[in-house]
């Protein structure tokens, strides 16, 4: 049973993510954040599901490499909280982008280019990085769900040394 759930976990973790970037364009779309107002929708449909295909993969690589092993290690030390697990989330879909962006404004510093950063490419930054943590949230609460309400942690099931 407990392997029913972790897979059952893996992919609503996985197709959280598609649905977390509906609902951020469809936002963006209907309250024109970011010029996409103006756009019809097919346009913006376009868009959604070129990183949907570049999304649910990711998620499933960060479920499996990274999400699940933390969330049954928490699980066994029963810290297994939806407050953690969503936090962990939010750091972990906000860091690759994070660490892209440094990268990228760290290497103009470096190299001295004229402008190393503007307003506007730390605001894509900060968007981009707001996208993953939204993306990485729904995914690690999907995940949760899925697996672990309901479940004994061995730490509650163990008699506890007063």
């Amino acid at each position: 049973m407990a392997t029913v759930r972790v897979v059952l976990g893996v992919l609503a973790a996985t197709a959280a993510t598609p649905a977390a970037l509906g609902v951020a364009f469809g936002a963006a779309w209907y309250f024109d954040v970011d010029g996409l107002g103006g756009q019809p929708w097919q346009y913006v449909a376009d868009r959604l599901r070129v990183y949907i295909l570049l999304g649910a993969p990711i998620a499933a690589f960060l479920t499996l490499a990274f999400g699940a092993p933390l969330t049954h290690q928490r699980m066994t030390m029963g810290r297994a909280g939806a407050i953690r697990t969503g936090l962990t989330g939010l750091v972990t879909g906000a860091l690759p982008f994070l660490l892209f962006d440094g990268y990228i404004i760290g290497m103009n510093m470096l190299l001295l280019a004229s402008e190393p950063y503007t307003d506007e490419s730390l605001l894509a930054a900060a968007r981009w990085s707001g996208l993953g943590a939204w993306c990485g949230l729904c995914s690690s609460l999907a995940y949760w769900t899925a697996v672990v309400p309901g479940t004994e942690s061995r730490r509650s099931a163990s008699p506890q040394i007063e």
